[in-house]
């Protein structure tokens, strides 16, 4: 049933996974509009198997700052990340991605403060970290 409702969730991860861009952002502010048209569908978060955060909206918004960030769109990336931060203020991603994006800009203070907001948060970029982004892939790929 979460596939089906949340299936412009999905597709935008099974699209940001082949390297679709566009596509995948697309997909997700599908998603966000569906999101804001029918509050009861955030209320299917307590299914979801991310462990970072049950807030299915901070996720769109931070994949929606990842795909602007690999397309250089700084500001749209920033804004979409701490978007996802005011859902959910203890959510480790977007600190790990706006680190990203605060090195790309040239301060590496607020990079390193931004980084270790994230491993507070419990995102360390283990090997078990990355096991937990390769089963959100695989969900996607089935669910997409």
């Amino acid at each position: 049933m979460q596939g089906a409702l949340w299936r412009d969730f999905y597709r935008g991860s099974k699209f940001a996974g082949a390297g679709l861009t566009e596509e995948a952002i697309a997909s997700y502010l599908r998603f966000l509009d569906q999101l804001a048209a029918r509050l009861w569908l955030k209320r299917l978060a307590w299914i979801t198997c991310d462990v970072y955060t049950r807030d299915i909206e901070a996720m769109a918004h931070n994949n929606l700052g990842g795909l602007y960030l690999d397309l250089g769109r700084v500001d749209s990336s920033g804004s979409h990340l701490r978007k996802a931060l005011r859902l959910d203020p203890e959510y480790p991603i977007p600190y790990f991605n706006l680190a990203i994006l605060a090195q790309v800009r040239g301060d590496a203070e607020e990079a390193r403060w931004l980084w270790d907001q994230s491993v507070l948060r419990g995102y360390r970029r283990t090997p078990f970290d990355q096991l937990l982004h390769l089963a959100g892939s695989v969900l996607a790929r089935i669910e997409g």
